[in-house]
């Protein structure tokens, strides 16, 4: 009867015996004995979700968020075709915004083992689904729309003229210019929103491919911007962005305005959980201080009645 029970379930778990290996063949996973289970849901399951839900949302979001600068620049040209980026930017994309996340959420941790198999409470997350459901992941498309538009527009349309926009777009142009600028908006906040959304403090693995992953941009991008490379629509524009006052006002405050509203309601959030840790610890002392004092009472009440016993027996040896 095991192996359909296993087979019907969403996660069938089976146990090593001596009656068989059927169930273990048909399950997801096997453990040697039943009191592995906890460790096996409360540690590495509970892990498991957390981590897959945020990437799953971040990868999603990221994409979102590029997506917008099409999606608005094609509306304010009249669709005539025309891309919003260079085509070897776009290329770039998925490889320096996606092993950063994979490394910081195989190797972080939230809660100890022995924290989560003390307070089994913090399971729960995963049975109300409170990490990956449509509320969540409307709100995560919500912050892509917006931080994806503002990293557009306010370069785009705040740092070129109409006609740079809708001539001819020569190469190293007004408009390659913002739009670099534009992108290079996208990848800081991407990067800032994962450091947001990550488990603190990163571990050495994670906060190494995070400082990779932001420092390997500026070669990458002068080297799209030379003259060796394969298309020149970026010819001198990084070395020209960086170079404005403007653009470099662009860059260090669009983002800063972008997730101001995360920020603090993730600052919010902390001094919130450490407050409560606090007051738990506390209270879990003065009930260990009240529990003390109660045995103490108890001992020395208890000694006063042997004394009396005592004090008794004399009177009546006597």
């Amino acid at each position: 009867n095991d192996v359909p029970m296993i087979q019907g379930a969403h996660v069938g778990v089976g146990v090593r015996g001596k009656e068989g290996s059927a169930a273990v063949q048909a399950s997801d996973m096997a453990i040697s004995q039943f009191h592995f289970l906890g460790n096996l849901v409360f540690c590495h399951g509970r892990k498991a979700y957390r981590r897959i839900a945020t990437f799953l949302c971040f990868f999603i979001y990221k994409s979102v968020a590029l997506g917008w600068s099409y999606v608005v620049y094609a509306h304010s040209m009249h669709f005539n075709g025309k891309g919003a980026y260079p085509q070897w930017l776009d290329v770039i994309w998925n490889p320096l915004t996606s092993c950063a996340v994979v490394l910081i959420l195989a190797f972080d941790i939230d809660y100890k083992d022995k924290v989560a198999l003390a307070r089994p409470a913090l399971y729960s997350p995963g049975p109300d689904r409170a990490l990956f459901n449509p509320r969540t992941f409307s709100y995560w498309m919500f912050l892509a729309t917006f931080q994806g538009i503002l990293a557009w527009s306010v370069p785009v349309y705040g740092l070129t003229t109409r006609s740079e926009r809708w001539g001819d777009l020569t190469n190293g142009g007004a408009f390659w210019q913002a739009s670099f600028t534009a992108f290079t908006i996208n990848y800081i906040i991407v990067h800032l929103k994962l450091f947001l959304v990550s488990e603190k403090p990163l571990r050495g693995i994670g906060l190494l491919s995070f400082i990779l992953e932001l420092v390997s941009y500026a070669p990458i991008a002068i080297y799209l911007g030379s003259d060796m490379a394969p298309s020149h629509e970026l010819l001198h524009a990084p070395t020209r962005v960086f170079t404005s006052w403007r653009h470099v006002a662009c860059i260090a405050l669009v983002p800063l305005a972008a997730l101001a509203p995360e920020a603090i309601d993730a600052a919010v959030s902390w001094s919130w959980r450490r407050r409560s840790g606090r007051r738990r610890e506390e209270r879990n002392l003065m009930s260990g201080g009240d529990t003390a004092t109660d045995s103490a009472t108890s001992s020395s009440e208890g000694g006063d009645f042997h004394m009396s016993d005592t004090d008794s027996g004399d009177e009546h040896d006597h």
